[in-house]
């Protein structure tokens, strides 16, 4: 049997925090990098549920950048992979990984046709956009709007991932 995900988070957790509480005392480099490996545990623990949806917007994103591209293939397959309801995280992202690599192909041989190098543009924000919001609490966005935008983002990940939990 293995073990819950978030039990093994937290047995990791308290180890820390205990090795933490202990070097804090001393300082220096030591407890500062402890602080970081906590701070990153919360955020897997806060991301990890996330990881299907947050997949599902990533591809749904890089299919618009195929339709764009005309990448009629790719954009089968990745319809076909939306809607079957077994579908992973992993399957979605290696999916998105071949289309990704498909689109910067078109790119690297150019010239690109009109209008094409502004949709990859603008679906590569999305993408990006969700991105960001998940690293959010690590207080990297310095702008206040963004920081609020980034929010409603990351509010609206988590909402949804709730919602698919619960049904």
């Amino acid at each position: 049997m293995v073990p819950d995900l978030d039990l093994q988070l937290g047995v990791i957790e308290a180890a820390l925090r205990n090795t933490a509480s202990q070097a804090g005392a001393g300082g220096g480099l030591a407890a500062e990098q402890l602080h970081l490996s906590l701070a990153t545990l919360d955020q897997v623990r806060t991301l990890l549920p996330l990881q299907p949806v947050v997949a599902r917007h990533e591809l749904e994103a890089a299919l618009e950048m195929a339709r764009a591209a005309e990448l009629d293939e790719f954009v089968a397959a990745g319809e076909a992979l939306l809607a079957r309801p077994g579908a992973t995280a992993g399957q979605m992202d290696a999916l998105r990984a071949g289309l990704l690599g498909a689109i910067a192909a078109l790119v690297d041989v150019g010239p690109l046709r009109p209008g094409l190098r502004a949709a990859i543009l603008q679906h590569s924000r999305a993408a990006l956009d969700i991105a960001r919001a998940c690293c959010l609490p690590a207080g990297f966005e310095s702008d206040p709007g963004e920081r609020e935008r980034l929010a409603g983002v990351r509010a609206a990940l988590i909402a949804e991932a709730e919602i698919r939990t619960n049904t």
